[in-house]
This record gives C-alpha cells, structure tokens and sequence, in this order.
C-alpha cells in the first residue's frame, strides 16, 4: 500500500531531502491552483479583494474542507472517480447539447437562422425533410441529456460506494500506524 516515493526510500538523508522538496513543492503550488478559486468565490461572496478577516476566515474554511476531504477519501482514484462522475459526464453528454439547443433557440428570436433556413430549403427543396430535420434534433438532444444524466447519476453512485465500501479508516477516527 505505500506508493509513495517517501515511503520506498530507507531512512536516510536522501528521504530527508526527498521530503524537505516535497514540502517545499506543496507550499509553493498553493497559491498556483488554490488562489484564483478563492478569489472567484470572494468575489461571489463579496468579499473584498483586499486583507481583511472575512478573506482570511474564509480560506482557512476551505483549507479545512480540503483536509478533511483529503483525510476521509482512502486514495487519489476514489477522489478522481467522485469529480469525474460529476463533471466528465456533464462536460461529455450534457452540457454540449444543452447549449447548442441554447444557441439555435437564441438564432431563431434574433431571426439569423431564417436565412439559414431559406438557404436549407432552396438546397432541399424537400420542406417535409426540413420539417423533420429541424424537430428532429430536440428529440436527440434530449434523449442525449438524459443518457448523460443518468450516466453521471449511477458514476455518482458507484464512486460513492467505492469509498464506503472501502476498508480505509480516516486518521481522525482511528490513529494510523507510522509504516513509512
């Protein structure tokens, strides 16, 4: 179960530089993926973009949850399935045909799609083949949404079973033994 670079190195002063530069990795990748989420959830929240201690309460809040999270979840691939269940399934199958139904929508009251139309039907000359053509698509589009949707739905649930039925204790519950 160790798999960690750390963990395989004996005790010596190479494991010490090891972790000293792991350390010094953490700290300074931080600010690099951690501070514009916060600064657009400060600005949601109206919280001033200046030092003050709303701003300060409300990353030590999130830093919180980000240990808790990373004590409760036994490994990297239970948190990599609980995200992607959500987000991979909505970037792929749902969103995609929700905004495109969103844009022909917006063409057809801004009236850019009537020339489009004409240019269809003269190429056609088949309105019945049009006709089928432009209900056709909201039927897919839906039936595309709600596969994705209930995709995502049984991902969810799958990776939310991989953590429970997990055999991982977080170290807040039962204290760890030090194997590294």
């Amino acid at each position: 179960q160790n798999s960690g670079i750390a963990c395989v190195l004996c005790d010596s002063p190479i494991k010490l530089a090891v972790e000293i530069l792991l350390l010094i990795h953490l700290i300074s990748a931080y600010p690099m993926f951690l501070n514009p989420p916060n600064q657009f959830f400060e600005s949601m929240l109206g919280i001033e973009p200046t030092f003050n201690w709303w701003r300060v309460l409300f990353r030590s809040i999130v830093m919180l949850v980000l240990l808790f999270l990373a004590e409760s979840l036994p490994s990297f691939s239970a948190i990599l399935q609980l995200i992607s269940s959500v987000f991979v399934t909505c970037l792929t199958f749902v969103f995609p045909p929700l905004f495109y139904m969103r844009l022909v929508d917006r063409e057809g009251q801004a009236g850019e799609s009537r020339t489009l139309k004409r240019a269809i039907r003269a190429t056609f000359h088949e309105y019945s083949f049009l006709q089928t053509l432009e209900h056709g698509y909201e039927d897919t589009m839906h039936t595309g949404i709600i596969i994705g949707t209930l995709g995502g739905v049984l991902s969810f649930i799958s990776s939310i079973e991989y953590i429970v039925e997990s055999d991982y204790t977080p170290c807040y519950i039962k204290e760890m033994g030090h194997d590294c």
